[in-house]
């Protein structure tokens, strides 16, 4: 096409710069008052009657915010004169377009609003991107001031500014909505706080396990609801670790009902953060455990009397002076692991989690600490432990502290090691019978499959995944109609429905073709 005016030409990344623009998610959208502030501002500095933020897509300039131009919301992207400022880095200035070639004849110009002066700086986004112009325009030729193109380029960047932060802005509610519309379709008890520790959201199950509502928890500092030595914890070791690791697992923690009640927890998190690291707030999912800690408080105090095991039983017996770090274990104990008493105890340094196995120690640190902190009636953890031949062995761990000094610190404290290498095994043989199984499926001819109520696959052997011409390997997870296809899908659709409502077995129509 020939044009009696010269369009901007493109930059050779113009694909990534329309993706950063798309990404803002504010094309079409409605005015805002921040926006429409800005152009105000840069009219009245600039003292001209137009001004605009423009945001140049693939064929058109759309306005953001416009002062002087009532109901204008978008041009045509060639005979754009913000199409040519974001080629460059500086404020786009053209004193008279009426005498200037590339804009002489441009519909602009000859027709309304009947451009004379023009100038627009950049909006560069963060990425590098410029996505538009903040400009400002007059029916006379004119030129800025030195004062007042640093005004509209100051502009320019708090235009910028407000665009990645609303898109910050919708990305936070995209975020906060999805959360709590999980939060309150689960009956599992969820919440989440903020690095401060106040409370972001929380659901139903949770706030009224505790005897409130959800919006009088809302905005409240977490530890409000806990125990004492809870909210201690939490503030100088729970909270402190989230941010450092982004991830806590089973974390014991005691919160108070409205009736005074106390409900034991295990609580697990993760930490989101946002592009730049910072984090934002966690996530949270939250076990009651109190009955079952009660019953094991129960059958505790039962077996008070054999807190400090004799020589003869079959458990290894351990005490360890917290002030001095001494440790005792008996022969059993040593003999568990392969070596003599004097071996172990210096192996072990005043601190037995030193010969726990890596992938057990974080989970065995939280039990620990919670007890020696107070939070628990006694300490309990299984983990591997590796023998001096070389293997690893199955340890059951229970202690107790002994004394506390006046403040409550923990003075000593004893236990017992069982070895449950056993039990730990016969897992490990149903674990590998399970395998075994599936294996024994892959090689029969009949066809085996599992789809769940959302006719997703959760298995298929190999005869299944090969009769519908699909990689068994990838099977897993395919919604049935990407393994009939779009007309056998339909064909049974009725029946799977059917079939899925009674809880009896389906049995598919298929036609080979060929």
């Amino acid at each position: 096409m020939e044009y009696a005016y010269t369009p901007a030409a493109r930059d050779e990344n113009e694909d990534e710069r329309l993706k950063a623009l798309r990404s803002l998610d504010v094309l079409d959208s409605e005015p805002e008052a921040e926006f429409d502030a800005l152009v105000r501002v840069a009219s009245l500095i600039c003292e001209v009657p137009v001004s605009l933020i423009s945001l140049v897509d693939s064929q058109r300039q759309w306005f953001k915010a416009e002062v002087g131009l009532p109901g204008v919301s978008q041009t045509s992207r060639d005979i754009a004169f913000c199409a040519h400022a974001i080629l460059g880095d500086d404020i786009f200035e053209v004193e008279d377009a009426a005498q200037d070639g590339r804009f002489a004849h441009n519909p602009l110009v000859e027709a309304s609003p009947h451009i004379r002066f023009y100038a627009g700086c950049p909006i560069r986004l963060s990425s590098g991107f410029n996505v538009g112009t903040l400009c400002v325009i007059d029916q006379k030729p004119n030129k800025l001031t030195s004062t007042q193109r640093e005004v509209l380029s100051q502009l320019a960047v708090a235009a910028s500014r407000a665009l990645e932060g609303r898109r910050s802005h919708l990305e936070l509610k995209r975020q906060q909505d999805e959360r709590h519309n999980m939060y309150e379709s689960t009956p599992a008890m969820l919440y989440s706080i903020e690095p401060n520790g106040t409370i972001a959201s929380i659901n139903s199950a949770f706030a009224s396990r505790l005897g409130f509502r959800c919006e009088e928890m809302l905005g409240a500092k977490l530890s409000e609801f806990m125990t004492p030595e809870s909210a201690k914890f939490g503030l100088e070791v729970g909270l402190p670790r989230l941010l450092s690791q982004g991830l806590v697992k089973e974390v014991p923690y005691q919160f108070v009902t409205r009736q005074g009640e106390v409900v034991d927890t295990l609580v697990s998190a993760v930490l989101q953060r946002d592009a730049t690291g910072v984090p934002i707030y966690s996530l949270s999912t939250v076990e009651d455990v109190t009955q079952r800690l009660k019953v094991e408080r129960e059958l505790h105090l039962e077996r008070r009397h054999l807190e400090n095991i004799i020589k003869g039983t079959n458990a290894g017996t351990w005490e360890l002076d917290l002030v001095t770090g001494e440790d005792k274990v008996n022969e059993l104990y040593a003999q568990m692991l392969g070596y003599d008493v004097p071996t172990i105890v210096a192996k072990i340094a005043g601190r037995f989690q030193n010969i726990v196995h890596s992938e057990d120690r974080e989970q065995v640190e939280a039990h620990w600490e919670s007890h020696i902190n107070g939070l628990t009636d006694a300490y309990e953890a299984e983990f591997r432990v590796q023998h001096r031949s070389g293997h690893w062995i199955w340890i059951l761990s229970r202690g107790r502290v002994g004394e506390r000094d006046e403040g409550g610190k923990a003075l000593n404290i004893s236990g017992i090691h069982l070895d449950i290498s056993a039990r730990r095994n016969a897992i490990d043989v149903a674990n590998r019978a399970l395998h075994d199984l599936q294996n024994t499926l892959n090689a029969i001819p009949s066809m085996v499959g599992y789809w769940d109520k959302e006719l997703k696959n959760r298995f298929a052997n190999n005869a299944y995944a090969d009769w519908f011409g699909v990689d068994p390997s990838q099977i897993q997870g395919m919604h049935i109609s990407q393994v009939l296809g779009p007309e056998l899908y339909a064909l049974n659709l009725p029946r799977l429905e059917a079939d899925l409502e009674r809880g009896s077995c389906q049995t598919l129509h298929h036609v080979n073709v060929g």
